[in-house]
């Protein structure tokens, strides 16, 4: 089943700092940064209107509190990696 995965990026030097061939070559290590959203999708989601705008709604929820984590990271130096805060949206994101 398809798969949308949102997640900071702490180490990034720069916007646009890793590829997507890139990021699907590496492995997933515990270095990485917080998964804001992981959600399994179908066709079927988005058949409606109502749920497309719902799920367009989780992602920019997702984007912005990765954005976060990672001005939080540069702020901590980039070493230390936190547990992600618990919000009542990301909450409804992941029961999807």
């Amino acid at each position: 089943m398809p798969r949308i995965i949102v997640m900071s990026e702490p180490n990034a030097e720069h916007e646009g700092a890793i590829t997507l061939d890139e990021m699907m070559s590496e492995p997933n290590t515990q270095s990485e940064g917080a998964i804001t959203l992981d959600e399994r999708v179908t066709s079927a989601d988005l058949r409606s209107g109502h749920h497309s705008a719902q799920l367009i709604e989780r992602v920019g929820w997702a984007v912005h509190d990765a954005d976060e984590e990672e001005r939080a990271d540069a702020e901590a130096g980039g070493s230390a990696i936190r547990p992600l805060r618990s919000s009542a949206r990301r909450a409804k994101a992941l029961t999807n």
